[in-house]
Order: C-alpha cells, then structure tokens, then sequence
C-alpha cells in the first residue's frame, strides 16, 4: 500500500505583534560628574551613585576609582556591609565634566562651549561659531560644522541659506529648543529592526559619541 503524503493547504500566517519597543540612554560620565559633585561630602557609596544616576553599580565603581586615582575623589573606607565609601574634596566651580578615565573631557569642552555660543546668538555662521569657540577650545571647523548639522537634523537649528544677503549659510537655534545650559549629546543606538514588518523590536540601547 503505497503511502499518500499529506498536503496541508496553504494559510497565510497572521504577522507577529510587534514587540514593546523602548530606546533607553546608557548613564554618561556628565550624568555622573553632576551627581558626584552633589552627593554628601561626608561620604557615599558606588551603590548610591549609580541609583541617583542610572548608572551599574560597576560603572560607578570603576568611574569613582578612577577619580580617586587622579585626586579628584577621596575613599574614605569602608562602612558596616563592608562597601567602599567616597567623598568629594571641597571643590571650587568647575566647567570640566571628568569622563571615565578620570580626566576633563574634551568633546564636553567643545559642546559646552559650542552650546553656548550657539545659545547667545541669534544667528550664526559655521566661521562666526568657530570664531567665538577658538578663544575657548581647541576646535577644528569640520567639527563646528558637524556640531551644527547634527542639531539641523534633530530640529534643534533652522539652516537659512544666503540669509539678509549674506553669503554664507546662517544657522538659527529655534527658540523652544534653548531648553538649558547643559548641551546636547550626540548618540548612536543600537536596534533590531526587523524588513519584514518593517518595525523595530526589543529594547534599545543608545551610546554617546563624540564629534
């Protein structure tokens, strides 16, 4: 008896429910530098800086050795559940963000003062900008430039070429996007994104980079 295959008929299969999808934004070393400088000065913990600043309890360890290694922190010693403790010597004001290797910051020297420029100027050019941030940083115009065009794409700037007959192109900070002195950072994420259903799934994870 010679066996008869069996053929199902075809059905189209229903497309998957997207995922719940979020972009989350690793804890920075600006977020960090902010609380550090706020935390008691009688001592806390790695635990507590990463709670206040979103950050892993290793990632607060590693950036607070790092500025214990540099006289920046002080470790105190260790408390009852035999955790380190930090402190912050008393510090006058600072413009420096001190990122994870325990040192100031560059890109965060030029955005902050890029930012700022940007911020006290109705309207700018890539060499008035550059211009003002020379007096403050070390800066190259392909970085200005970029700087500008990557708020033009977020929607923070309007780019008005040959604006009042001026030959060059006049950058413009829409004015409900000075939202504060703290300046933007620049990220990249990490996602899955599936052609078919042409929908982005999981959970992302955005990282800051610098200009």
């Amino acid at each position: 008896m010679n066996a008869v295959a069996q053929i199902r008929p075809y059905t189209r299969q229903p497309k998957p429910e997207p995922a719940p999808f979020s972009l989350a934004m690793e804890a920075g070393q600006e977020e960090m530098w902010a609380a550090f400088r706020d935390l008691p000065k009688s001592g806390f913990t790695p635990a507590v800086l990463a709670r206040v600043t979103g950050a892993s309890v290793g990632q607060a360890e590693s950036y607070l050795l790092k500025l214990t290694r540099n006289g920046i922190a002080v470790r105190l010693g260790l408390n009852d559940e035999r955790n380190w403790v930090y402190a912050v010597p008393r510090m006058g004001v600072d413009p420096a963000v001190y990122n994870m290797r325990g040192q100031p910051d560059a890109d965060y020297a030029i955005r902050k003062t890029l930012w700022v420029g940007l911020r006290h100027r109705r309207e700018t050019s890539v060499a008035g900008l550059w211009a003002f941030a020379r007096e403050h940083v070390d800066v190259t115009k392909a970085k200005v430039e970029k700087f500008l065009k990557r708020l033009v794409a977020a929607n923070f700037v309007i780019e008005m070429e040959e604006w009042h007959n001026e030959p060059a192109t006049i950058y413009a900070l829409r004015p409900k996007m000075n939202t504060g002195p703290l300046p933007p950072r620049f990220c990249e994420a990490e996602l899955v994104y599936d052609v078919n259903t042409r929908q982005f799934f999981g959970r992302g994870e955005a990282h800051q980079v610098a200009l």
